[in-house]
């Protein structure tokens, strides 16, 4: 099931980083819950790696640090 947040989602970190990125790997902050299939992340249960555009550092953010600028295609 898709997030709100997916792998190649062109993304914002909210201010004040206020940088733009694209969403490479995502992760449950805690994955040690069972959750029954299909289940969606919530956006404050997940966190997404994000390489900035401005430079090649990657660093794992909070998802609900996170708003579009584009949506991968489905």
């Amino acid at each position: 099931m898709r997030q709100k947040f997916d792998i190649g989602d062109l993304v914002l970190v909210d201010p004040p980083v206020d940088q733009a990125g694209v969403v490479v790997e995502t992760r449950l902050i805690n994955n040690r819950h069972i959750h029954p299939q299909p289940w969606k992340w919530h956006h404050d249960e997940y966190s997404c790696k994000v390489r900035f555009l401005d430079s090649s550092e990657t660093r794992w953010i909070r998802a609900k640090l996170l708003s579009h600028l584009s949506k991968i295609d489905e």
